[in-house]
């Protein structure tokens, strides 16, 4: 699946924070591409990041909510995918 260079570029930053990067990507990945396969649709932005901080081992994850803050993003708008 063609993955935009813009999330790409975000998965590489939030997989810093990890120190499970590996199995994070493959996991994120497959959940995306699994979402977007299920709605006929390309993979947004939205849809990778609820899928990579779903795939981020529950004690890991505050980590993630300062990186999204440092690209603009504001972590409530995915407090379901945190809580999940």
């Amino acid at each position: 699946m063609n993955w935009p260079d813009e999330i790409t570029s975000l998965y590489n930053d939030l997989l810093t924070q990890l120190p499970v990067r590996d199995s994070v990507r493959s996991a994120a990945e497959q959940r995306a591409e699994e979402a977007a396969e299920e709605s006929g649709r390309p993979i947004s932005r939205e849809l990778a990041l609820r899928a990579f901080i779903e795939s981020t081992p529950g004690d890991l994850r505050a980590r993630l909510e300062k990186t999204l803050s440092l690209h603009g993003l504001d972590p409530g708008d995915y407090d379901d995918a945190f809580a999940s």
